[in-house]
């Protein structure tokens, strides 16, 4: 196989910061392991080509599927590769799994209410700096809409107009108020976080999933989850937000029989969506991989 392209990564603006600390994976069950801090989540996409699947909705755009955001759940191969290199462990926080105390109650409600008092100072300020803009404007529509305009301008001047306009601005109610997403829980500390003792991979397919995932990403590739094309795995040369996956991935047993129909689908599926299909396995613990590509395919 070629070696992929590292390529560079333009997934996100800002600093990003090293962890300081073994990055923390939830785990939910089921081997569904998830990560919610972002900076972790660009951490490993940039240095260790962990890509994952946005599985969670932007707080600013929460009514479309095109474009997610946290949680980042992670493939088993990909949590358990971090976890050999030593960059991240599994963990589960049983304080989430119990009612909230009343302390975090009472701080959640107070919380809330700091912040909705902010937006009423937040909104005055900028109602304020408005009106400062529009003051001219307002005196010279009050003399317009007086007859003795010159009463008005003697009688009024900027500030007395800004006043009186902002009397007039409705209180903002809390049905209109905005609600912050927090992306982080201060009062879930990392101490309460409980170390799992995760088994993957545990039988031979698992085994073989991982052996395959960890050669071809040892070959500088990007791997994603192969189901929409019926793999295991998508293998792309560089960061999928600039290229195009170049394989799938379908890993089976060693003692498994390939039919010529295996073959065939697969070969033609690979054909139409523009992929070399890759069948793997093991042999005595090291990666067999077999490559078809349908005749007179131009990849």
């Amino acid at each position: 196989l070629p070696t992929g392209n590292t390529g560079v990564w333009y997934g996100c603006s800002g600093k990003m910061s090293v962890p300081k600390n073994m990055i923390h994976l939830q785990y939910l069950g089921n081997n569904s392991l998830v990560l919610w801090n972002c900076n972790d989540a660009m951490y490993l996409r940039k240095h260790h080509r962990i890509v994952g699947n946005y599985s969670g909705c932007l707080p600013s755009h929460p009514y479309q599927e095109v474009l997610k955001g946290l949680p980042l759940e992670l493939l088993p191969e990909e949590a358990a590769l971090l976890i050999s290199l030593g960059v991240a462990k599994v963990v589960s926080y049983p304080a989430l799994l119990r009612s909230p105390q009343n302390d975090w109650v009472s701080s959640a409600i107070k919380e809330r209410d700091e912040d909705y008092k902010a937006q009423i100072s937040d909104g005055l300020i900028s109602r304020e700096k408005f009106l400062l803009e529009k003051a001219d404007s307002i005196l010279v529509g009050k003399k317009k809409r007086n007859r003795d305009g010159s009463l008005v301008v003697n009688s009024l001047d900027r500030k007395s107009i800004v006043d009186a306009e902002l009397k007039k601005t409705p209180t903002l109610s809390r049905e209109n108020s905005y609600i912050t997403f927090c992306t982080s829980e201060s009062r879930l500390k990392t101490s309460d976080a409980e170390d799992i003792n995760w088994n993957y991979p545990s039988d031979e397919l698992e085994k073989i999933c991982f052996l395959i995932f960890k050669f071809l990403w040892n070959h500088q590739y990007f791997l994603t989850s192969g189901l929409k094309f019926g793999a295991q795995f998508l293998a792309y040369p560089g960061d999928p937000i600039r290229y195009h996956s170049h394989y799938t991935v379908l890993c089976w047993k060693q003692d498994t029989k390939i039919t010529m129909q295996d073959l065939v689908t697969n070969g033609r599926l690979g054909a139409n969506v523009k992929k070399v299909c890759l069948f793997c396995t093991s042999k005595d613990g090291d990666p067999l991989i077999l490559s078809v590509k349908w005749r007179d395919f131009c990849s």
